[in-house]
């Protein structure tokens, strides 16, 4: 496997959130046992409408030795699958 990919998904919270705010819905995620989909950041320009329509989980397969850069965008909080059953669930690149 090459270096910059790894057996774990994670999903990295806190973009535009503070700490506390990041960390508390690490807690909820661990407590509910469930990941809330919400529309993928990247896409503000299309129409709200649509933007519902494509909702999501967002993960990343960085090894956390890379994923400094990462984690000043989408946070630094993080909560690790394993990628070959997620990819099972039904998780795609």
């Amino acid at each position: 496997m090459r270096s910059y990919i790894n057996n774990t998904l994670v999903h990295w919270t806190g973009r535009d959130k503070t700490d506390s705010e990041a960390f508390t819905i690490i807690e909820n995620i661990v407590k509910t046992k469930m990941l809330w989909l919400s529309f993928c950041p990247n896409y503000t320009h299309v129409p709200e409408e649509i933007r519902k329509k494509t909702m999501m989980v967002c993960f990343t397969d960085l090894p956390l030795h890379l994923s400094k850069e990462h984690c000043k965008k989408f946070g630094k909080f993080g909560i690790g699958f394993n990628k070959g059953k997620m990819i099972k669930y039904g998780a795609n690149p």
